[in-house]
């Protein structure tokens, strides 16, 4: 009898629980932390290389290397020695139609390459500008946009 009157009791209050009016939305149900993490680390849709663009700036007394991606980029700009030159890797960005070699030849730059690299993760763009000798720079970065301003050498 005892047994029988827990039980009931119980129920009763699995039924009046489960009646209860309910106020407010509903949450939607947490995502596991390991997928969570999961889709953090993946990267966003690639954007692609628009173009590479050279022109001359009479007020910098530079070249300036115009680079244009479909959407902003996030980059990295290295000078090197052995031979000089200026290394900017675009993240998350594939070449597109525009990879290949620029020659310029202007007694600073030689060359501006632009090649696919391979990652293993996400794709990247590296473009190396060729100098003919060391050269001081200047980035100046933009909204889906980055120019790199060599001055010229006399």
């Amino acid at each position: 009898m005892k047994i029988q009157r827990i039980l009931t009791l119980l129920v009763t209050l699995l039924v009046i629980s489960g009646c209860k009016e309910k106020t407010g939305a509903s949450k939607p149900p947490e995502m596991p932390q390991k997928y969570a993490e999961k889709l953090e680390s993946q990267p966003a849709q690639p954007l692609v290389l628009a173009g590479i663009k050279i022109e001359d700036d009479a007020g910098l007394q530079a070249k300036k290397i115009i680079i244009t991606a479909s959407g902003p980029f996030q980059f990295n700009v290295v000078p090197k020695a052995d031979p000089d030159r200026i290394l900017v890797v675009l993240h998350n960005t594939t070449t597109g139609k525009n990879g290949g070699t620029i020659k310029v030849g202007d007694g600073t730059i030689s060359t501006v390459e632009t090649v696919q690299l391979d990652t293993g993760k996400a794709p990247a763009v590296r473009i190396t500008i060729g100098l003919q000798k060391k050269a001081d720079y200047k980035v100046i970065p933009g909204e889906g946009s980055l120019a790199v301003a060599v001055r010229k050498q006399n």
